[in-house]
């Protein structure tokens, strides 16, 4: 499932890439949209976990009975 971040992440990477105006300033843009990415990327991690010790709480409440 794609993330609005994510979305949001992939059309400013299509615009550097192929739009004329933006491209001029591609190293300055490119530089930001990786630490995005990371940050995007380390968010992604900490939901995984959350997620997975939500399923263990579930799992231990329903799985006792």
């Amino acid at each position: 499932m794609r993330t609005m971040a994510m979305d949001l992440w992939a059309s400013i990477e299509h615009k550097m890439r192929y739009k004329k105006e933006i491209k001029e300033q591609g190293s300055f843009l490119e530089k930001e949209l990786y630490l995005c990415a990371e940050k995007l990327h380390e968010v992604d991690l900490q939901m995984e976990y959350i997620n997975g010790q939500m399923e263990q709480v579930n799992h231990s409440v329903h799985g006792s009975m």
